[in-house]
């Protein structure tokens, strides 16, 4: 039972991360953008 619950755990985490890896450099440029054009405004 604790094995199962582990392995639950840890593919979710690994869903997770691979979420955030999809979304954070989209998040990313898009920081980048608004913080650029308040820079040069």
């Amino acid at each position: 039972m604790e094995a199962l619950g582990i392995a639950v755990i840890g593919s979710q985490a690994t869903h997770s991360l691979g979420y955030l890896s999809d979304v954070l450099p989209r998040v990313g440029v898009i920081l980048l953008f608004h913080l650029s054009t308040l820079v040069s405004a």
